[in-house]
């Protein structure tokens, strides 16, 4: 490998390693798209690309010219890793701009999380459980359900007497 294309590597792992640790959701998906980049570009270091390297086609009547053909195989799964890339990249940015329009925030940070949903009388401290030595899931048995989520009332089906004496026919 030569030293522009893993100088190149790096830089572009080091920028989406910032990019994906930044609180912005637009930032994060332009940090995987340089992931992308930059594994297609290793793809290629690894499959045997130097400057003297020539394409995979052997002239006609060429026989000595093999050491410095470069491997077909990864060209060909770096083209389709582009297409997966540009899917999950516009995939990615259509759900960011949902959350940003849902939540008016592109920060992770300040999204809701599952937590914010609970019930105030189902909530509980675990760590006044703990101190207690109570189980912190004691209190949910004895707390009022969820005006929400309340059981469904099913019926029972009664079973034909008939239906059951003759079986399968």
């Amino acid at each position: 490998m030569e030293l522009p294309i893993a100088l190149t590597i790096a830089i572009l792992y080091a920028a989406g390693t910032y990019m994906i640790l930044r609180p912005n959701l637009l930032r994060i998906v332009m940090g995987f798209g340089l992931y992308s980049n930059a594994t297609n570009l290793l793809m290629i270091a690894i499959g045997g690309y130097t400057r003297n390297s020539l394409a995979p086609f052997v002239p006609t009547g060429a026989s000595t010219i093999a050491p410095v053909l470069m491997d077909p195989l990864p060209p060909d799964i770096i083209l389709t890793a582009i297409v997966i890339s540009f899917a999950v990249g516009a995939l990615m940015l259509i759900i960011a701009y949902k959350l940003y329009q849902d939540h008016g925030t592109d920060n992770p940070e300040d999204l809701p999380v599952e937590d914010d949903f609970i019930h105030p009388e189902i909530a509980f401290d675990t760590t006044l459980a703990r101190h207690q030595h109570r189980h912190p899931y004691e209190e949910l048995a004895h707390a009022k359900p969820h005006p929400i989520a309340h059981p469904i009332n099913v019926t029972p089906v009664t079973h034909d007497a008939e239906a059951e004496g003759r079986g399968f026919e």
